[in-house]
């Protein structure tokens, strides 16, 4: 939820800094798609933290990042790329835990992760 959210944002903090991420306007991006024009129609689009200013970051927060949390992320990511018309700086999973495949995808994906432990 929401809270874990912050938490575990609040910890790695220092963490996305020494990455280059700037804490410019923080917030959660939702998007209802009414027309169907990406997902199906109704359908709602959201990414956890969403930083922006001169630069876009999108950010997702998972307790414990599995394959399919990154995939999806991944696809989400293109499609807020495509309704805001701006390409992210950086795609960012920051989790407590991830799986190896799981962390080994983002890689392939040119996602950064930032995490506690690897789980095997």
């Amino acid at each position: 939820g929401r809270d874990l959210e912050r938490t575990v944002l609040e910890l790695y903090k220092h963490v996305l800094e020494e990455r280059g991420i700037e804490a410019g306007k923080v917030e959660k991006f939702m998007y209802t798609d009414l027309r169907g024009e990406y997902l199906a129609s109704g359908a709602r689009i959201e990414v956890d933290v969403y930083i922006h200013d001169e630069k876009m970051y999108l950010i997702e927060v998972k307790s414990h990042a599995e394959l399919e949390d990154v995939e999806r992320f991944y696809g989400k990511a293109e499609i807020v790329e495509k309704i805001l018309g701006r390409k992210a700086e950086k795609l960012v999973i920051v989790a407590v835990n991830v799986d190896r495949e799981a962390l080994e995808r983002a890689k392939e994906l040119g996602i950064e992760v930032v995490y506690g432990a690897v789980i095997e």
